[in-house]
């Protein structure tokens, strides 16, 4: 566990430089300077969660075919070999997957947020800095290029993106409906109803609900109800224990009723703060939704569009006025990176402590 609280550590004194009045091109350099470090640590880890089924799939496959015939998404198929026919090495795969997959979310705050060595804080606590990615992370991330387009507002490339995101894991083709909602001019207490009726039918629809209500209707067909109940029943075993489920609702209502009441104040700090936070409630609503029936098919299905909080919640430090008031804030940022930092890890202990590397 040391290994990851110095870390922490490192990228929280990183995040520190935001306060010191350093030329842009010197806090970009300090940014760009722990992309470098997660890249290195991503490549040459050995351990990660699901291990053995991604390494057996890498160094089993040779061919196309069977690259694409395992039972996983086609797209990512597609990526390893391509890759295989590179350099047959598995770290060699990761280090190509963290250089896209890390790069593209550094290009993205580096574009998009005000704040970016507070957010590189955020997202290294929250998602520990994609360190430890598999393949929903890489399809989350190809949704940030689709994102570009819902702002330039280019339907036909931001379909093509999302599809090409829904290749490496299906669950994020949800995100297609990002466009309308990135645009919908829905006030506060539109996005706050949307949450509260989510979260009360979230509560009542369960598995069982669901293949009810698709008996009773005749929407499913034998075999269609079949596959859906063993796809539930595998996602439900998965969830794990009920704390997980509820520090998930926990962390998601923290923050927000500030992203709501600063939604329209903060258009004057960045203008896309009200696309985003519609984005982020969305995004919320749909997993209250679905958790009752699985916390990780909510989780799956809702994450790209809830990845937008890496911006939308450093930037909220803009707000205070005065450097003791923006480091009471910083303060309080820092605690809840941290003990979502600390709380991730020990989640997934067994695979990531402690840390193995082809190095050591």
């Amino acid at each position: 566990m040391e290994f990851y609280l110095y870390l922490f550590s490192l990228v929280s004194l990183g995040s520190v430089f935001h306060f010191f009045r350093l030329e842009d091109r010197i806090k970009k350099t300090i940014f760009l300077s722990f992309i470098a470090l997660f890249i290195f640590i991503s490549s040459i880890r050995w351990c990660n969660t699901d291990w053995e089924m991604y390494y057996n799939f890498f160094t089993s496959c040779s061919t196309i075919d069977e690259f694409t015939s395992w039972g996983i998404d086609p797209g990512y198929g597609v990526l390893n070999f391509l890759v295989k026919q590179i350099y047959d090495s598995y770290s060699f795969f990761y280090f190509v997957i963290a250089v896209i997959l890390i790069g593209i979310k550094a290009r993205f705050i580096l574009a998009y947020s005000a704040v970016p060595l507070l957010s590189l804080l955020v997202w290294f606590g929250i998602y520990v800095g994609d360190i430890f990615f598999v393949r929903q992370t890489l399809a989350v991330t190809l949704t940030l290029v689709s994102f570009y387009f819902i702002t330039k507002k280019k339907k036909i490339p931001f379909v093509l993106t999302t599809l090409l995101a829904a290749t490496q894991q299906i669950s994020v083709i949800a995100f297609l409906v990002a466009y309308p909602i990135y645009h919908m001019r829905l006030k506060q207490v539109h996005l706050f109803l949307m949450l509260v009726a989510s979260l009360i039918i979230g509560r009542l629809l369960t598995p069982d609900t669901l293949l009810w209500l698709g008996t009773v209707l005749g929407v499913f067909s034998a075999d269609g109800m079949e596959r859906i109940a063993t796809k539930v029943l595998l996602y439900s075993s998965s969830d794990g224990d009920s704390s997980f489920i509820i520090f998930g609702y926990i962390r998601r209502l923290i923050f927000i009723p500030f992203e709501l009441y600063f939604m329209n104040k903060m258009v004057r700090f960045d203008s896309r703060y009200r696309g985003y936070t519609r984005l982020i409630i969305f995004g919320y609503s749909l997993y209250f939704l679905l958790s009752g029936m699985s916390s990780t098919l909510a989780m799956r299905i809702s994450v790209a569009f809830y990845i937008y909080e890496i911006i939308t919640i450093p930037e909220l430090i803009l707000m205070f006025k005065g450097l003791y008031s923006k480091l009471v804030a910083y303060v309080v940022l820092f605690a809840y990176a941290l003990v979502k930092y600390v709380y991730i890890v020990h989640v997934y202990e067994d695979s990531y402590i402690p840390f193995k590397s082809i190095l050591f």
